[in-house]
């Protein structure tokens, strides 16, 4: 957690936006320590919470795009190929396909409050919304509220913390 202090308090919101935009992109990134330590600066004064937030919004939604391209163009014949490594059949396959074909916004929107789903949903191999066909200009508005909203849940309960 220093070394992420020192590098933001070095160069800023640029580590906030690239930080979350990778790790949304389904690099391995500390997107959430990120911002966390960017909540925590915000309150000592080096960061503004509010530029914070929409750096961390912005690296979120670029960051999805990207994965989503990326789970697009090779994600299905990847799942199909090596999924039985991971208990993923063609049937579950196809079931998952079907739940977010109906419920994929919701989903997608929630999956930014639940660890286990937001580093499953990150992973640009089986962005679940890209495989289901999920309309792309549904996504950035889902994803980014979804991620506001668990950034703002943070620096609440980083408000009661250090108060």
């Amino acid at each position: 957690m220093d070394q992420i202090l020192v590098l933001i308090e070095q160069y800023g919101y640029l580590i906030v936006f690239l930080g979350v935009m990778l790790e949304s992109a389904g690099v391995p990134v500390p997107g959430e320590t990120i911002l966390i330590a960017s909540g925590i600066l915000a309150h000592q004064g080096y960061l503004g919470l509010e530029d914070a937030l929409v750096f961390g919004v912005l690296g979120a939604v670029i960051g999805d795009q990207i994965g989503f391209w990326m789970g697009r163009e090779g994600g299905r014949p990847f799942v199909l190929r090596w999924g039985s490594y991971a208990r993923i059949t063609p049937e579950r396959l196809a079931r998952a396909e079907q739940f977010y074909k109906r419920h994929g916004g919701k989903a997608v929107f929630m999956s930014r409050f639940v660890i286990g789903l937001r580093a499953w949903g990150a992973d640009r191999r089986c962005k679940p919304d890209a495989l289901a066909d999920l309309p792309l200009l549904q996504r950035p508005r889902r994803r980014g509220l979804g991620h506001g909203g668990g950034t703002c849940l943070v620096s609440a309960g980083r408000e009661r913390i250090f108060s």
